[in-house]
């Protein structure tokens, strides 16, 4: 809840990766495009691996983080992420099919990935983290 004010977007990093050249350029140019296009996104997603590089708009943040600190203890925040969006797109009466459709409205991916994470620790209880982002 710290950073709602310090800014108009949110980006959630770790301390154990390495971003490509200019990566702050290609985010900026990225946002820029897609209030261009008018867009209403949640997410701008920098990087397909795990929660590393996912922006928010500030203002968006409140709803996420309640929704984490309710279930935070059941699962990777990531997993949760997909979680939300999938709850706030995705009506009981929507198949598979369609609510991945909605949810690719929303969660709008840049490629190739901006961040490799290079660490391998896991915030699962005793397990090494390997993956590697292909972007």
């Amino acid at each position: 809840m710290y950073c709602q004010t310090k800014g108009v977007y949110y980006v959630q990093l770790e301390d154990d990766i390495i971003t490509k050249p200019s990566y702050l350029t290609q985010m900026q140019n990225f946002i820029t495009k897609q209030t261009l296009d008018n867009r209403d996104w949640l997410i701008l997603d920098f990087c397909t691996l795990g929660f590393i590089g996912k922006l928010f708009k500030s203002a968006d943040l409140s709803k996420l983080i309640l929704f984490f600190m309710m279930f935070y203890n059941d699962k990777p925040v990531d997993w949760l992420l997909e979680n939300y969006v999938e709850t706030k797109m995705c009506s009981f009466d929507v198949d598979k099919k369609g609510c991945k459709k909605q949810r690719e409205t929303v969660w709008i991916g840049f490629k190739p990935s901006l961040f490799q994470h290079v660490g391998t620790h896991s915030s699962l209880k005793g397990k090494i983290q390997k993956l590697r982002d292909k972007g």
